[in-house]
């Protein structure tokens, strides 16, 4: 919702009240960057900041779908926002935690071909294979004993 509601809509708000971007990459790290903006996107503002509302909408919503299209706009907005840092350090304090947080929520989804959780398996400790409930649920925390009991008898 992040990104529909604070990226797409208010970008909108910002265009359709005439707000110039020009200035948006004056303290971009590299001259090619302030350039491009400048000779490239702020001339021609409405078209390149209407793609990015739509990609922002795209993002925000793919990340509401499971399976396969959320791993997708995971995808879209970590490279958006690894990308935000060309136009200044300052987008470091935003994407870097942003980022973070994005990489864990899109490794914490697993998805099968069909593009679907396996409903009979979870993550392990490392995120790096599933494993059966039988092997993951006596180590969580939130187990009671009568929940290991009960997965002790279903071996």
């Amino acid at each position: 919702m992040l990104w529909i509601l604070a990226g797409a809509f208010v970008n909108a708000y910002f265009l359709i009240r005439g707000d110039d971007y020009a200035a948006f990459a004056d303290d971009a790290w590299t001259s090619f960057v302030r350039d491009a903006w400048r000779s490239v996107v702020a001339p021609h503002q409405g078209i390149f900041i209407g793609l990015l509302i739509a990609f922002e909408a795209a993002a925000g919503v793919l990340v509401l779908i499971e399976g396969r299209a959320r791993q997708a706009g995971l995808v879209m907005l970590v490279s958006f926002n690894v990308l935000l840092v060309a136009f200044s350090w300052w987008f470091l304090l935003w994407s870097v935690p942003l980022v973070l947080s994005l990489v864990s929520l899109w490794r914490a989804a697993p998805v099968t071909r069909s593009g679907h959780r396996p409903p009979s398996t979870r993550r392990n400790v490392l995120g790096s294979e599933d494993l059966p409930p039988a092997v993951v649920e006596p180590f969580c925390s939130a187990a009671t004993p009568a929940h290991v009991a009960n997965v002790e008898s279903t071996r």
